[in-house]
């Protein structure tokens, strides 16, 4: 494995951008696959990758790019997608805008109470009509 930084897990993830970049890879091609690896992008905060990450390392390591190449870029990054737990303790509100909010709440599930009611009354003339004696 060739040295590039001092830092063990940053050289390690530069070997593995040269070795894709050997294989003829695009720079978005590289980054959804490191994506892919759930190795972070050290130097974003997030995390995540983008094909100007990639073509970045490259200039700067003079990684060799095989004849042939296009270079794509792209201007989103590509984003890790994993489940986050999340677990709210407590809200601090004003009352007014607790108010408020209640009272959206109510106006927004009469919709669905509405939905609910036919719904109810289809399931009983269904079931009325298999138990009926005429």
């Amino acid at each position: 494995m060739k040295s590039y930084v001092q830092d063990a897990h940053a050289n390690k993830q530069i070997n593995i951008i040269s070795s894709f970049v050997e294989n003829g890879l695009s720079d978005v091609e590289i980054a959804r696959k490191l994506t892919d690896m759930e190795l972070k992008n050290l130097a974003k905060e997030g995390g995540g990758w983008a094909g100007s990450d990639i073509e970045k390392i490259r200039n700067t390591f003079n990684l060799n790019v095989s004849e042939g190449f296009e270079i794509a870029k792209s201007a989103e990054p590509v984003k890790i997608q994993k489940e986050l737990e999340v677990t709210i303790i407590n809200i601090k509100m004003p009352f007014d805008s607790m108010v408020i909010f209640m009272v959206k709440w109510v106006l927004a599930s009469i919709p669905a109470f509405i939905i609910l009611f036919f719904l109810g009354v289809f399931v009983f003339a269904v079931l009325g009509s298999f138990f009926s004696r005429y």
